[in-house]
């Protein structure tokens, strides 16, 4: 069991404080040297770090190779020099076994605006010189640039896009999660066979996902998310970068688990609970260690005093804490959020029987005649259902309990799940599909044709809300429940469960408070939210009649596929009456920019205007290395339906024009769904521009297609950069121009 006090210490010191020891141990170059038995990379195989930049204050990091079992006493020297001729901090600190010879250490009462140069140094053993800077003070009129980057799966790919960021050089990098991907192996997404691989060293200590045909490894103990983070990070791309600029973290789902929410996995899509709190705990643990963040200088906590810090006063999750805020200058306040920790599930379960009718036609009437829309106009988009307690349908109903009996246990045995173990939960699943209203369609799938109702007597049943009528038509999925929803069905549902059963904030309300009041007192001239994921809506409108684009290739459409879909319900869209409160409250009536991440693709997106003047506007940045969301769509259409994989080269033209027809406002300006991307935000006291340089995923055309990011150019920079195009645009007194070079 972790425990409150197992979590890493992050000691502070003031400038200034140089103590005898390290004068005395030889910390300056006109010092005795040190002995250098080992190599740096030896002793410092993931260099060095540094995060959370404020005013006064940074945090720096390091972790050394120790001997095990055993603390390791550990040098920091910190100049305005990069000769470190004079030292502003010359101390020693502990790096604990306990806490993999990890150390960061908060450094105090800098000056503003500030570059300075760090080194840690061990057993005789200098690391690299690492460059950090501290932000600039509050009233400081100055101009404020930085990256903001997300997704680096190192499976099979390379991290080539940090070199446009070695190159823009930026004041500091904001990383918006998925800094580590928890599963190795995973064929749905990651490629294997190639020298960017990892195996678990505490295979035992993993979780063995699926069959063994399809399997994966995820990390579950401590030392797995641990290996994680040491092999990410001696990559030599990224330690470059980390050496050069400090990080503003914050998680998304992968530092845990994929689509996480709170504690919970869904590897499984619900077949079996995957909640896991002593996992969530390690994986935090793993995070902390080894991010350069000041966890204890969070919101409603900051502090910038010179005393070490007692890691028992921040608990792990639930009461986890890691959103918080940074103020550059004059022009510049930025809120990074935490999406997961605190969020509900997702609406629609995994684990929901297709079958299954959630609202009958006279909730759902009721519904649309409070809303003053005409259900008889939407009636086609639901289904005929029959009431299985009904006499008439006894016979229908044992039957469809005998065949889903024979169905469930074959999808838990294709997920690799043990039929003895799980015979109780089967049984229950089997129970629940088998009471109640049930869509008729559904029905029919899994009863002889014999017990199938004939079409007159479908024709005057009633129809109802069930989960098929929004996309889900398997036992256990991800596509109808977090991915392809039907979205005009799903608005419906979540306005209905909403009024239902309460609309709880995505953010939580601790969260949601805090942000609400930050932005409303925040007196800097942009206002910017980081947001692990995407605030632009991502639809896929291929209803009827169809949007001029989509008109010619209309015919190609599967009919059952002739309707508006959510693309990705695990993020903002899949809470569409919270999100629309955030857009048109908080976020819109401050003007506030939401920075985001998560889709694998880039975006930007201008929001309607609020009764303030004011509107939000998004920018989401494509991934750095992970794959392209036009790669995963293409996975999934073809396991859908093979049709679907003609209309991809359409997807950047259906999302921006999508939202035409979506009563809610927002336009989606660009959209790159192909292209691995690093965001560059310049902003003053008069514009913001945003560049987005963009890198295409693959390139050459069938036998000669290869992956870009599957190669490395690490010492060929020039060839990556000459890959790029530049998409840019500024926002001047909240209103969006661009693209400026498209």
């Amino acid at each position: 069991m972790l425990r409150r006090r197992d979590f890493l210490k992050t000691m502070a010191v003031s400038a200034g404080s140089v103590s005898a020891a390290a004068v005395l141990a030889g910390c300056g170059d006109h010092r005795d040297k040190p002995r250098n038995q080992f190599t740096s990379a030896e002793r410092f195989p993931q260099s060095v770090a540094s995060g959370d930049p404020r005013a006064a204050s940074v945090v720096l990091w390091t972790r050394v190779v120790g001997q095990e079992g055993r603390d390791a006493q550990v040098g920091l020297e910190v100049s305005e020099r990069e000769d470190f001729a004079e030292l502003v901090v010359g101390e020693y600190f502990t790096a604990p076994a306990d806490h993999d010879h990890c150390l960061k250490v908060r450094v105090t009462e800098l000056k503003a605006g500030t570059t300075y140069y760090y080194r840690f140094q061990y057993d005789g053993t200098r690391s690299n010189t690492g460059r950090t800077r501290t932000a600039p003070a509050e009233n400081a009129d100055v101009a404020v640039r930085f990256a903001f980057v997300s997704c680096q799966d190192y499976i099979g790919r390379y991290y080539n896009s940090y070199l446009s960021i070695l190159e823009q050089d930026p004041d500091f990098v904001v990383f918006l999660g998925d800094y580590i991907y928890e599963t190795t192996g995973d064929k749905r997404f990651q490629s294997l066979g190639s020298e960017r691989n990892i195996t678990f060293k505490d295979q035992a200590g993993a979780i063995r996902v699926g069959t063994s045909e399809d399997g994966f490894w995820a990390a579950a103990s401590l030392g797995n998310y641990r290996q994680l983070y040491q092999t990410y990070r001696q990559d030599p791309l990224l330690q470059q970068v980390h050496e050069r600029y400090p990080f503003i973290n914050t998680w998304d789902d992968h530092e845990y688990a994929d689509d996480c929410w709170g504690d919970n996995a869904t590897y499984y899509a619900g077949a079996i609970p995957e909640t896991n709190l002593e996992r969530r705990r390690l994986a935090e643990q793993a995070f902390f260690e080894y991010t350069p963040m000041d966890q204890f200088s969070v919101a409603g906590n900051q502090s910038d005093d010179g005393e070490s810090l007692d890691a028992g006063s921040t608990p792990l999750y639930p009461e986890t804490r890691i959103y918080r805020d940074f103020r550059f200058g004059r022009h510049m306040h930025l809120f990074m959020t935490d999406f997961r920790s605190y969020r509900p599930d997702h609406l629609i379960k995994e684990d929901a029987f297709p079958g299954t009718i959630v609202f009958d036609q006279a909730a759902v009437t009721a519904w649309f005649t409070e809303n003053s829309r005409d259900f008889a106009a939407s009636r086609a988009l639901y289904t005929p259902y029959i009431d299985l307690a009904a006499p008439e349908h006894e016979a229908r109903r044992l039957a469809l309990q005998v065949s889903l009996q024979t169905a469930y246990e074959q999808a838990f045995a294709e997920k690799g799940l043990d039929l003895v173990v799980y015979a109780s939960r089967i049984q229950a699943l089997v129970s629940a599909a088998c009471q109640g209203n049930v869509g008729v369609s559904q029905l029919h799938r899994f009863v002889d044709e014999a017990l199938h109702l004939d079409e007159a007597t479908i024709a005057g049943l009633p129809v109802g809300l069930g989960y098929s009528t929004m996309g889900k038509t398997t036992l256990f999925s991800d596509v109808g429940a977090r991915y392809m929803v039907i979205k005009p069905v799903f608005d419906v549902y979540a306005a209905m469960i909403g009024a239902l059963n309460g609309v709880p904030p995505v953010y939580g309300q601790a969260q949601s408070d805090w942000l609400e009041a930050g932005l409303a007192s925040a007196t800097t001239t942009w206002k910017l939210v980081g947001s692990p994921v995407s605030f632009t809506p991502l639809i896929l409108d291929m209803a009827s009649p169809p949007l001029d684009f989509i008109r010619p290739f209309h015919e190609l459409v599967p009919e059952a596929f002739r309707s508006a879909f959510y693309f990705d319900a695990d993020d903002w869209d899949g809470f569409p009456i919270q999100k629309q409160a955030m857009i048109r409250g908080m976020l819109g009536r401050n003007g506030a920019i939401t920075l985001s991440g998560d889709i694998h693709s880039s975006y930007v997106c201008e929001h309607p205007l609020t009764e303030t003047g004011k509107r939000s506007i998004d920018f989401t940045g494509g991934a750095i290395s992970s794959g392209t969301w036009a790669e995963f769509l293409e996975t999934a259409a073809a396991s859908i339906d093979p049709a679907l994989v003609a209309l991809l080269p359409l997807l950047n033209q259906a999302i921006t024009q999508a939202p035409t027809r979506d009563p809610d406002g927002s336009q989606v300006r660009f959209a790159s769904t192909a292209e691995h991307a690093v965001s560059i935000v310049t902003l003053n006291g008069q514009k913001m521009g945003v560049d987005f340089f963009l890198v295409p995923s693959t390139e050459g055309t069938g036998e000669a297609e290869q992956s870009v990011v599957g190669t490395r150019y690490y010492d060929n920079p020039e060839a990556w950069l000459a890959k790029r195009r530049k998409i840019s645009f500024e926002v001047v007194d909240g209103e969006l121009f661009g693209p400026i070079n498209a």
